[in-house]
Order: C-alpha cells, then structure tokens, then sequence
C-alpha cells in the first residue's frame, strides 16, 4: 500500500482489487487490479499526481483521477533480478533490487533514463540485502539492510544517506530476530520502521536515535504507510488501522499515537500472501 496527501491506495487480495481509501478510513473508489499478484511497493510521485506500483518485473503509473494505468516499458530489471521497493521526489526515482548485494538505481523520471545504478559495497555489503529504501522530504535516502551471514542471528541496521549514496548515519536495530522490511519517513525528520517478524513499530528521531518501540497489539503487521503529515496506517492481516499522529501539549519533539478508526480491508485470515 502507499499513500498521498489525501488518501491510501491499498491491494485487496481476495476481491482483486485496489481501492483508495481517505484518512479517516471511508472506502473510496475500487479498481479491478489486473496484473501481478504481488505487488512489492506502491509510492505516490506528488509531481504527476499519480501512484507508482512497482512489481517484480515492472514498473506502473497509476492516476487516481481517470483510474488508468500505464505500464513504463523502458523501465525493466538489472539482468535477471526483481525489483524489490522504490522511492521517489522532486525527478528523481529510486528503485532497489529483491537480491542479496542488492543493487540501487537511480532513474530521472522526465525522461526515463538511468543515470546512475549503484551496486555492493557501495549500496551494501556481501551476504546482505537491502530490504527497504525511502526517501524523505530533506532528500535524505533511509535504507534498512539485513546481514545474511548468520540466518539464526540476523543483523539489522538503518542508515541514512544523501542522493549520492553517501552515508550520514548508521544505527543497529536491537531486536531478538526479524526483518525490518517496510517503513516511512514522518514530520521532522523522524521515522517509523516496521518489524514484520515481531509485530513492531519502531520510532526513530532526526539524529536516527530509536526512541520508541510500539507493539500495536493487533497481530501481524504488513505494512505502514503516512497519509498527509499526521495519519500513520498500519496495515495487518485483516485489517487496516489508522491512527493519528500528534505532538504532546508542549509540542516537544515527541510522538503519540491514538486509534482513530477500524477498518476491514477484505483479506481472508487464512489466505497468505507476500508484501
């Protein structure tokens, strides 16, 4: 699922469809959705007003106005690898790659062409993948990055760079197992990193000091998302939940989350699928 100032595109599994849903969780208009099961990413791109839908093979506009899309054929896969996220601002798009030593492009969006393709160690090192990329508004790139060495003992770590890869910071991200395979950028600076293995949501400040983890308490998390500048969905299994995303009375920089609606997005608890 992504999500723009206005509202949240999200994939429907069992209905196989996309619908779009506001910030206070009222359901939109619904798409039958036509190509590949798996979805990897969905991003909105604010300069054409439409989502990017990136699948293992393919990279599509979507406009939420006219309800079409448009496959990008001049965009295809390094040699025989799957696209894994992307990310975009301003004419720039960022996608990485579903391998380990994954690779980073990036690809002038106005003119769909490939300036630069970074690949390990620049982008990681050997026996680690990228499971994760976002840009945020300071044009800061956040990765999230697996260490494969040791599969009963991953490392995680989140670091943040600039445009040309170069990194700023780095953190580890303390946790007992798990794969930290979604995330969004929020107001600020600030982060928030999901944990699919252990169903948490870790919060991140400016100088990419963790300062909160969050158990949702709402079973296995998919995915996370940031409608406008103050709506955070989280979506689990079977449901999507949106919460708002408020400073405290003193408007220090810090973040509380409060519930604000339910929403059944129409996936079978029992049918398994991969994000």
């Amino acid at each position: 699922m992504g999500a723009s100032d206005e509202y949240l595109l999200a994939q429907e599994f069992e209905n196989k469809q996309l619908t779009l849903f506001d910030r206070h969780g009222r359901r939109g208009i619904s798409m039958i959705w036509h190509h590949d099961v798996v979805i990897r990413d969905i991003q909105w791109y604010h300069d054409l007003r439409q989502f990017f839908i990136l699948l293992d093979k393919k990279l599509i506009l979507f406009d939420p106005v006219t309800r079409l899309f448009q496959e990008i054929t001049r965009i295809a896969p390094y040699q025989t690898n799957s696209f894994r996220r992307c990310t975009c601002r301003n004419d720039r798009l960022f996608i990485s790659y579903w391998c380990q030593e994954s690779a980073v492009e990036w690809i002038q969006i106005s003119s769909w062409t490939l300036p630069k393709r970074r690949l390990s160690p620049v982008t990681c090192r050997a026996n680690e993948f990228i499971t994760c990329i976002q840009l945020n508004s300071n044009d800061q790139l956040a990765f999230s990055i697996q260490d494969e060495n040791n599969p009963l003992n991953r490392q995680c770590r989140f670091e943040l760079r600039d445009l040309d890869l170069n990194t700023l910071r780095t953190i580890s991200l303390d946790t007992v197992s798990g794969v930290f395979s979604r995330m969004t950028s929020l107001p600020d600076g600030y982060w928030a990193l999901l944990n699919v293995d252990n169903n948490l949501v870790f919060l991140l400040d400016e100088q990419c000091v963790v300062i909160d983890k969050i158990d949702p308490l709402h079973g296995p998390l998919r995915n996370i998302a940031l409608i406008g500048r103050h709506t955070i969905v989280i979506r689990t299994v079977q449901k999507l939940i949106f919460y708002d995303l408020v400073f405290d009375e003193e408007r220090q920089r810090q973040y509380i989350y409060e519930e604000c609606g339910y929403l059944n997005s129409y996936i079978h608890p029992s049918i398994h699928y991969t994000l």
